[in-house]
């Protein structure tokens, strides 16, 4: 690939400037990550070769040819960035929140130990051996991730729901008490702010969306406990 090439790939009409080139980099990772929609592996690597191709020979193909500089005079090398892998890292929500340290399999390196921060988003690159991986964010008995914000699902008792009260809910950071009001009962939602992913880089602190639901009363059978007695019944027939 020649240099004018590559910067018709990332979009750029010089590499002069080594932080829009990086910039320029990341933003086309995100958009060809076969993860994404209309990405794939080969838009990736292609992404990967005008970055290397660039960063290489970082030289304005417009721009006249110049005497070599002293030695003494050049400036010296960027640190090498990680270039982008093809595979993804998900993460719980408890990671998205707390971070933590996990074992992931790389292709071509085998399993490798990574260290997660605090305030990963969906779309954050984790340099994991020289590679970056792109982060998502599973959901589950965790809670879920929605942009800042952490959204759990909890059952409240129906008399809590019906004039408000305080209960005791599990979040990554361990038990909080939280307040519910009529209102909040009323929508069966409450916000507790601050409480959802912590801020990182340019992303804000986010909040904590609490969905409740209605504990199942002493008699009355969800569909679950339905299920349960007909293939008891059926099991003992």
């Amino acid at each position: 690939m020649s240099a004018r090439d590559a910067l018709g790939v990332l979009g750029l009409t010089s590499d002069n400037d080594p932080g829009a080139l990086r910039g320029a980099y990341l933003a086309a990772v995100k958009t060809a990550h076969p993860d994404k929609p209309g990405g794939d592996a080969a838009k990736l690597r292609r992404v990967i070769e005008a970055y290397e191709v660039l960063r290489a020979k970082p030289v304005d193909e417009e721009a006249p040819s110049r005497a070599p500089e002293p030695r003494s005079a050049r400036p010296s090398r960027p640190a090498r960035s990680p270039a982008p892998s093809s595979q993804g890292l998900e993460i719980t929500p408890t990671e998205a929140v707390v971070g933590g340290t996990r074992t992931v399999s790389l292709d071509g390196v085998g399993e490798v130990a990574v260290h997660l921060p605090p305030g990963l988003r969906v779309g954050d690159l984790v340099a994991v051996s020289g590679v970056a991986m792109t982060v998502s964010i599973s959901g589950g008995q965790g809670g879920a991730i929605v942009g800042n914000h952490l959204c759990l699902t909890i059952q409240v008792d129906r008399a809590i729901l019906a004039s408000g009260g305080d209960v005791e809910v599990k979040t990554p950071r361990g038990p909080l008490k939280v307040r519910i009001s009529r209102q909040d009962a009323a929508r069966n939602l409450v916000r507790v702010a601050g409480r959802g992913l912590p801020p990182r880089g340019r992303h804000d602190q986010g909040d904590l969306f609490i969905k409740l639901e209605p504990l199942a009363a002493e008699g009355f059978e969800t569909p679950a406990r339905v299920l349960l007695r007909r293939f008891a019944a059926s099991w003992a027939a």
